[in-house]
């Protein structure tokens, strides 16, 4: 695939109201699929837009210790085709904390390193597995990212914190929404959903935005947002269709990965998956969105506030950090982190 036409690039503005970008997002198990990979870059072409490859999947790609370039190379290599319209999303924790700093959501969801890095292991990719194995054994960044891989390893920490999750609000939910919920209301399920978001915004807002419609945008459409949505879309998905004891826990470390994959597509619209949970995961996300701010939280979710796990504060308390330090590396080099750099996080000496 050529072209001529501009990239997509972010819109310059925040004043307007959020609107979805023009991205599609592929999940790791559809990159050997050729015809789904040309019919993204078909659609990123006809939309004027890009094909976002969530930085998590080279972690996925890399976690084997001695195949990793066999796995890249035989993943990677059909995304030749639509190489101009790559791109390679940004860490989850720099993306919030940008929006932290700008009150508003944003859909700068692409890192221009990542990026760069991505095209070029791509190309790479076509020459064959040792070719990839050269250039990625040639700088630092590959063994980082084997490194960030290691909670796809925590293979019974994951499970237990996720079971916990599951546990704590299945205690505090009202018999006749779990009845709800095992009965396949879906609409009840988002409600939820959006219940629980909406609370623990409330919780949080640091005053992002004086703007009532911007703080409605940022409570539905944030990268924060969603992760609130996520958090109880997961457990609620499990109570509804049960089974969460016999997963095994290595599924449930790949069910972590996912994060990446349902956030971004419920905040695009278009996800391309070959998982079923992904997809019904970010679609109740997608619909729960519309419906918060609009649905009063129920005792549930204060009965959650009193619902204290030591280790999960613990645990909370990792990644709260974490999203700290990324917010401050964030305000002082954004030109580190995004493909254009936001002219409202700009410095008053750089060009406009």
């Amino acid at each position: 695939m050529t072209s001529n036409r501009k990239p997509w690039r972010p819109s310059a503005g925040c004043g307007n109201a959020w609107t979805p970008p023009p991205l599609t997002v592929l999940d790791v198990n559809v990159l050997r699929i050729r015809d789904v990979v040309l019919a993204a870059g078909k659609d990123a072409y006809a939309l004027r837009g890009a094909v976002l490859i969530p930085i998590i999947t080279f972690a996925e790609l890399m976690k084997h210790e001695t195949q990793w370039a066999a796995t890249l190379c035989g993943s990677l290599a059909q995304l030749d085709a639509i190489s101009e319209v790559l791109l390679c999303g940004a860490e989850l924790s720099h993306i919030m904390a940008n929006e932290r700093v700008l009150g508003a959501p944003t859909v700068e969801y692409a890192d221009k390193y990542h990026t760069a890095t991505l095209r070029a292991v791509v190309k790479k990719a076509t020459q064959g597995t040792e070719a990839v194995r050269e250039f990625l054994d040639s700088f630092d960044g590959a063994n980082q990212i084997r490194k960030d891989a290691g909670f796809l390893s925590g293979h019974s920490e994951n499970k237990w914190s996720l079971g916990r999750a599951v546990s704590a609000i299945r205690d505090c939910l009202q018999d006749h929404d779990l009845k709800a919920l095992r009965s396949s209301d879906v609409e009840r399920r988002r409600q939820l959903i959006a219940e629980y978001a909406y609370h623990q915004e409330c919780k949080e807002w640091p005053d992002k935005a004086s703007n009532p419609r911007r703080r409605a945008d940022y409570m539905r459409n944030s990268i924060e947002s969603r992760k609130f949505m996520l958090e109880a879309a997961v457990p609620l998905l499990w109570l509804a269709e049960g089974g969460f004891e016999g997963r095994k826990e290595h599924q449930v470390s790949n069910d972590f990965a996912d994060t990446w994959y349902v956030i971004l597509g419920s905040l695009t619209g278009r996800l391309r998956s070959n998982d079923r949970r992904v997809v019904q995961l970010a679609e109740d996300i997608s619909a729960a969105a519309k419906l918060v701010g609009r649905c009063t939280p129920g005792d549930w979710c204060k009965k959650l506030d009193d619902w204290i796990d030591p280790e999960l504060i613990r645990l909370m308390g990792e990644k709260q950090a974490r999203v700290m330090k990324a917010a401050i590396d964030v305000q002082e080099h954004p030109e580190k982190y995004f493909v254009t750099v936001p002219p409202w996080l700009r410095k008053p000496h750089d060009a406009v």
